[in-house]
């Protein structure tokens, strides 16, 4: 693809957000990526989604997850018979201080909304999502109030389950895009989410400010990201693609006004070295951004870890455009050595080689397969030696 094209073009930078914004919920929500995928497609289309499938799926993770991976607000709503519409819309309430009627907001004024159940609600309660998914908006003792945007509707119900329930009316299900059936996830993701749940694992999606403006001042970013960390929107919060001394900038301003920092850097790392920006405006760790990480020892996240595939011998017009040079034909060369003297992959050599790193490091990957994902996996069994790193860099 052309760099000049890209550079005009907002579909490639849109493409990339969306691979961070399933990374990200893939720290907390293992599988269903078909699901993530659709409720992504509903909310980029401002649609809503009505789920169907069986309690404890992850329906409401996956709301929280999104939530706080897109800094937004979400509210649940458990839908039973005797819900009533102002418990949903909210209600007007006689002030004893000024002795006039208060408007209190209901749980819908909110980002994403979690409709649990929605079909043990009568249609009575059913009916007043009717103005709030089409209009977006909610209209109490006369006025007319505006939901935030954006604004999306994910209703959930049991097939299983059809006692004591209410069948959406046509107009109801007229308001929803997307009807997803959520299944049960594979034996081998059922396996890892029992591996994550008995080692006491908390998943931690973070809010990762993907490009910089060096035009705009830090202070107001930092005072507006601890805002959400203070109303619970997110608990940590770092930055992709902006430079050193803009961290160090931001990071001074918050300890001098007492605020929380941040606390992680993505930028671009793997064995092979670029040989051009994978879409414009992205950074890599170069010599001087690793030598900054290792006496900062701020986390690393790296992204396109395994490049491209490269190592694994794939030539995609990416991987080769962004990684194919001599040099990184030389270090796929001594990976391929290392990994037939200890018997492993190439691939999994050159992950090796960034998770052994003087400094913390989360390798962020994208496999496409179980089989991927275990040799992946297979890396974290890999150890390098000092001069093993040295050497598969070229560097000795």
């Amino acid at each position: 693809m052309n760099t000049e094209t890209e550079a005009t073009n907002p579909v490639a930078r849109a493409a990339e957000l969306l691979v961070r914004l399933r990374e990200e919920i893939g720290h907390a929500m293992v599988g269903q990526t078909a699901v993530v995928d659709q409720v992504i497609m509903a909310l980029i289309a401002s649609g809503h989604v009505l789920v169907e499938g069986v309690p404890g799926l992850g329906k409401t993770l996956l709301v929280r997850a999104l939530a706080q991976a897109l800094s937004l607000n979400h509210a649940r709503v458990q839908f039973t018979p005797d819900l009533m519409p102002t418990d949903i819309t909210g209600h007007a309430v006689l002030d004893p201080a000024t002795h006039e009627l208060r408007v209190v907001r209901g749980p819908v004024f909110t980002h994403l909304l979690l409709a649990d159940e929605i079909n043990r609600a009568p249609a009575k309660t059913q009916s007043a999502l009717l103005e709030v998914m089409q209009e977006r908006q909610v209209t109490l003792e006369g006025q007319t109030l505006a939901l935030p945007r954006p604004f999306i509707v994910l209703a959930t119900q049991n097939p299983v389950e059809t006692e004591g329930t209410y069948p959406l009316p046509q107009a109801q299900l007229d308001r929803f895009m997307l009807k997803i059936e959520i299944d049960y996830p594979s034996e081998a993701e059922e396996k890892h989410i029992l591996a994550l749940t008995t080692s006491g694992y908390q998943p931690d999606v973070k809010a990762v400010l993907h490009r910089d403006d060096p035009a705009l001042p830090v202070g107001p970013m930092i005072e507006c990201l601890n805002e959400h960390r203070a109303a619970g929107r997110l608990r940590a919060f770092g930055t992709s693609n902006w430079t050193c001394e803009r961290i160090d900038e931001a990071n001074a301003f918050a300890a001098a006004h007492g605020l929380r920092g941040f606390t992680c850097n993505s930028p671009q790392l793997s064995l092979a070295r670029q040989n051009e920006e994978h879409w414009p405006g992205t950074m890599a760790a170069t010599d001087d951004v690793r030598a900054w990480h290792e006496r900062t020892q701020m986390p690393l996240f790296a992204w396109s870890a395994q490049a491209r595939g490269f190592f694994a011998g794939h030539d995609s017009e990416s991987a080769v455009r962004v990684y194919d040079n001599p040099d990184n034909r030389e270090r796929r060369r001594r990976a391929s050595e290392i990994a037939e003297r200890i018997g492993c992959t190439a691939n999994q050599v050159a992950l090796a080689w960034v998770l052994a790193q003087p400094y913390p490091v989360f390798a962020v990957i994208g496999p496409r397969t179980i089989e991927q994902l275990g040799e992946a996996v297979g890396a974290l069994d890999v150890s390098l030696t000092g001069d093993e790193v040295r050497w598969l860099d070229l560097r000795a």
